[in-house]
């Protein structure tokens, strides 16, 4: 994408790790943010089977056009237990402390709906929130949003799309909410015998915004934007190893006899009164990886090569890096994985290591060193 910079996602908590990418144009303005939300004061590690909140937003250098990803929504249903208060305020006497009513490892109570409503239910009231004049025009087709997105039959996959209008710094705009809504069930056993319970989410949800009457000329833009995400492979695997250590907390205490909502219970008893040393056993692996990042990083800047996130950057805009005979480095597409210089000036690329250019040609081409 030409004429584009990097914005990386970054989790300060685990030693500044980039967690994913995506390109914006070069003039413009793009910010994010990831909180774990396990063992917080507030919610005392009620959140520990979704511990991550994560958003971003892209914004042109004038305030006309903007694109923001919204933080996920997990919404749970179990109406055998709807009583007392319903599971969370079940699940507050349990932990001997105020959580935020109705809600249960991350998720609150809910119902489940179809996805526009439940957008204007939940998601509205907490990402468009302070708008007087906001107004709902209608749903429509997200296809070519929901075609950018991994989807599970299983879960039931519900593409949603909604546009509102609302005023703000001055300016009429108009604004396409997208999401995907999912749901599925869990079949729990403990003292009230088999319980069946609905789990839904309002997730991978993002708002296309432009200055009313200009949007469908932006959107294009816009969707170039959504489509040029990565993920960090290496922080999905250690936020997978977190979710896990996580999971067998609770298992080991369903195996104790614990019924699911006890389990629950103890495990946030435990990561509260453990926190620090979770987190701190947390830090430990990502010290130890963080060294083996540093050692070879030294190696690459004795030999010339580039940082790990200077690769992680090459990567993500899908280019590698190589070292110019003339000095400085040079980009190409990693379609190819060799890198020709000719005397001339012309570079020429290609993945069959037998290949010479020199062969036949009345150039003389140089093979590139790829920096790691």
């Amino acid at each position: 994408m030409p004429g584009t910079k990097p914005h990386f996602i970054v989790d300060h908590l685990f030693g500044n790790t980039p967690v994913a990418s995506f390109e914006v144009p070069s003039d413009w303005r793009a910010s994010s943010g990831l909180q774990w939300v396990f063992g917080q004061v507030v919610d005392p590690a009620n959140d520990f089977a979704y511990p991550v909140n994560m958003w971003a937003r892209a914004e042109d250098s004038n305030g006309d056009a903007a694109l923001e990803r919204f933080p996920e929504m997990n919404f749970y249903y179990l109406p055998q237990a709807m009583f007392a208060g319903g599971l969370g305020g079940l699940f507050s006497n349990l932990m001997g402390q105020a959580v935020q009513q109705n809600r249960l490892f991350g998720a609150m109570s809910s119902p489940p709906m179809a996805g526009g409503e439940a957008v204007v239910k939940f998601l509205l009231p907490r990402c468009r929130a302070g708008l007087p004049d906001l107004r709902v025009i209608g749903q429509f087709d997200p296809r070519e949003y929901a075609a950018l997105l991994p989807t599970n039959p299983a879960m039931h996959p519900e593409p949603v799309g909604l546009r509102i209008e609302y005023s703000a710094h001055g300016k009429q705009y108009e604004e396409e909410i997208c999401a995907i809504k999912t749901q599925w069930d869990v079949q729990n056993f403990g003292g009230m015998g088999m319980m069946v319970q609905t789990n839904w989410q309002i997730s991978m949800s993002a708002g296309l915004r432009a200055v009313k009457g200009t949007l469908a000329q932006r959107r294009p833009e816009l969707m170039r934007i959504l489509a040029s995400a990565r993920p960090n492979p290496k922080w999905v695997a250690f936020y997978q190893n977190v979710l896990q250590q996580l999971q067998q907390s609770f298992d080991a205490y369903i195996q104790q006899g614990y019924d699911a909502i006890a389990a629950a219970g103890a495990v946030s008893r435990q990561i509260s009164a453990n926190n620090d040393a979770m987190l701190g056993q947390f830090e430990q692996q990502r010290q130890a990886e963080r060294a083996q990042w540093d050692h070879a990083r030294r190696n690459a800047a004795q030999q010339g090569e580039r940082s790990v996130a200077d690769q992680f950057s090459d990567y993500i805009r899908g280019v590698n890096t190589y070292e110019d005979p003339q000095g400085g480095h040079v980009q190409h597409s990693n379609d190819a994985s060799i890198l020709w210089k000719s005397s001339s000036g012309r570079y020429l690329g290609s993945s069959d290591s037998s290949f010479d250019p020199n062969v036949g040609s009345t150039e003389t081409w140089e093979k590139l060193r790829r920096l790691g």
